[in-house]
């Protein structure tokens, strides 16, 4: 993954903070899922534990 992003020196000369343009912040935030729920964050982690135990009975196809 490349990351556009201008660095932001303290007093002291030192990178202190990064800036990235928005659209790329929005990506990260989303593709790590810290802009879910609490109970969005449960589901996910129930379903990816049912996927790993094999039961695909708790998945319903997309067609339905």
């Amino acid at each position: 993954m490349s990351l556009t992003y201008q660095t932001v020196l303290g007093s002291d000369g030192k990178p202190s903070a990064a800036l990235i343009p928005w659209a790329e912040f929005v990506n990260l935030v989303e593709g790590q899922g810290h802009d879910l729920g609490d109970t969005e964050r449960d589901e996910l982690r129930e379903a990816l534990a049912d996927s790993k135990a094999n039961h695909r009975d708790t998945f319903v196809a997309a067609d339905d």
